[in-house]
């Protein structure tokens, strides 16, 4: 299996779901234990780029568990679903479905810093349906969001959280491999920024 390009920001998210998964036996273990497992695993499988697996993984953790990893479970499956290169893996109404899911999750989380990764995840949502409208509503709060927490996302992250604003607007929607927006290249925010669209955000 290949690794992700750039494994430190996966492993972040890998951390969230080896906490919620610490203790676990190897034989019996409670849903929430068995669905972090999961979650670890599909992320795993996601930044290797084996997405059709971890949508398996990622449903399996959040069937056992809907709030697992602190909603990173549902917001993991909805990027995948509005965002996979592959066409046949994309599904506007579940990434939709799971994105509500994450943002009603993050939002009993009042301290959680990442709350705008959850409004970019619902706008991603919102421009595999086709609703530019609302992906760029969604998008604008991203970055309000994402403001208040310079110190936190850098300013890489944030050239290109904007980018998807001007990529929505443009009525494009987001197609990318990564698991996070953390993992695209500050050279597509800048090509988007200077008002080119490459098909995919490498």
């Amino acid at each position: 299996m290949t690794l992700c390009r750039k494994p430190l920001q996966c492993e972040l998210l890998l951390l969230i779901g080896c906490l919620a998964a610490a203790g676990c036996g190897a034989h019996s273990v409670g849903k929430t234990q068995q669905a972090a497992v999961h979650y670890v695993r599909g992320t795993e499988l996601a930044c290797a780029r084996y997405f059709e697996f971890a949508l398996q993984e990622l449903n399996e953790a959040v069937r056992l568990d809907p709030d697992v990893a602190s909603g990173l479970g549902q917001g993991g499956l909805a990027w995948i679903y509005a965002t996979c290169p592959d066409a046949s893996l994309r599904n506007g109404e579940n990434a939709l479905s799971h994105a509500n899911l994450a943002a009603k999750i993050a939002g009993r989380q009042p301290t959680h810093w990442g709350r705008w990764f959850e409004w970019a995840v619902l706008a991603a949502a919102y421009a595999e349906t086709g609703d530019f409208d609302r992906a760029t509503a969604a998008q604008q709060r991203a970055i309000e969001l994402a403001d208040q927490c310079d110190d936190k996302i850098g300013p890489q992250l944030q050239r290109n959280v904007r980018a998807c604003l001007k990529l929505y607007e443009a009525g494009r929607p987001l197609r990318t491999p990564h698991v996070t927006l953390a993992l695209v290249s500050d050279a597509w925010a800048q090509r988007v920024l200077s008002g080119d669209f490459p098909d995919v955000a490498e």
